[in-house]
């Protein structure tokens, strides 16, 4: 068991990403010298180059939307010129809209928050019923069409 992983997954699972209690925990692994080099040996089994890690420190608690049949991650960079609090109010005005959904749209939950390695981007994550069913994979950001 690694330590600070509320959940272990055996197999590698993109739609269950590991969920750590406290990113220092994630650290502390990259840190160790023994275990962490045989991580590194087993995902280099399938995966062609270097993984980027991006860590999202949600808002809320991300379990409904990770657990979701389809799990749907955004990353949001802001423009040059614009505040990250505007970012930040769209995507938190996003996320209220997607939880107020009824249920035959198929969402089953939204949180967001900032990502530690970019200051200026924050991930979205949403669990669909779904993947056909998002409004956002079909037509792209609702305030595309401002």
């Amino acid at each position: 068991m690694v330590r600070g992983r509320t959940r272990l997954e055996l197999t590698i699972d993109a739609h269950r990403p590991p969920v750590w209690e406290d990113l220092q925990d994630h650290k502390n692994l990259q840190a160790d010298s023994v275990q962490y080099p045989i991580l590194g040996s087993h995902c280099q089994r399938f995966a062609a180059a270097a993984t980027e890690i991006t860590h999202i420190q949600p808002l809320a608690k991300p379990y409904k939307a990770l657990e979701a049949p389809a799990t749907e991650l955004a990353y949001f960079t802001t423009k040059p010129g614009v505040s990250k609090e505007v970012l930040e109010t769209k995507v938190e005005e996003l996320v209220k809209t997607v939880n107020a959904l009824p249920e035959s749209w198929g969402a089953i939950s939204a949180v967001w928050g900032p990502t530690v390695e970019k200051h200026d981007t924050l991930g979205l994550v949403i669990g669909w019923t779904s993947v056909d069913v998002s409004p956002i994979r079909q037509c792209g950001c609702p305030w595309d069409r401002d």
